[in-house]
């Protein structure tokens, strides 16, 4: 027990004094910032950065192609692109065997940047409910890229950015009693 003591004692010691001296070490000479290069290359460092960023939120947010022609206001267009992405989804969408066997429903959120020029980059499953759902949601954002669909790139200040986009996908297994009831209005 004595040694335990005096273990801690020291390990407190060196702690206390040791953080000390390193806070110490760390300060700034500020005497000597007049002494400092100028570098003509930081502004445009600080340039290629901006360019490269990836915003949440832009002045005009990126659309799925199809209602950049057609006339209305934006929030008509944006409705117009959000209908034609969904349809483009759900009609793409494979519900994954292993899912539909093992019945896992639920959300699959993905994130992915639209770059400058419109396409899909670095996406990543935010949300995963398992047997294979979130590969599935991949795939079908993947397959715009292989369609050479081109997003509407987002806008800052009227500069194309890059955006990033938060997508959820609901999977959900159609009970036998939902199936049939389809099956009957389609007859009539």
């Amino acid at each position: 027990m004595k040694h335990l003591f005096i273990l801690s004692f020291i390990l407190f010691n060196i702690n206390l004094f040791g953080q000390d001296t390193l806070q110490t070490s760390l300060k700034p000479d500020l005497s000597k910032q007049d002494e400092l290069p100028e570098n003509p290359m930081i502004d445009e460092d600080i340039d290629k950065q901006a360019d490269e960023a990836v915003f949440k939120v832009v002045d005009e947010m990126p659309r799925f192609p199809g209602c950049e022609d057609m006339e209305g206001t934006d929030l008509e267009k944006n409705r117009c692109a959000q209908e034609l992405m969904l349809r483009f989804i759900y009609t793409h969408l494979k519900y994954p065997p292993e899912a539909r066997e093992n019945g896992v429903e639920g959300m699959v959120v993905l994130q992915y940047i639209i770059n400058t020029d419109g396409l899909i980059e670095n996406i990543e499953i935010i949300r995963d409910p398992g047997g294979g759902l979130g590969e599935a949601g991949v795939d079908v954002i993947e397959l715009m890229n292989a369609q050479q669909l081109r997003w509407t790139p987002g806008k800052q200040n009227g500069i194309a950015k890059q955006v990033q986009y938060t997508l959820p996908i609901k999977f959900k297994l159609e009970s036998g009693k939902e199936r049939r009831k389809q099956r009957r209005g389609k007859k009539n």
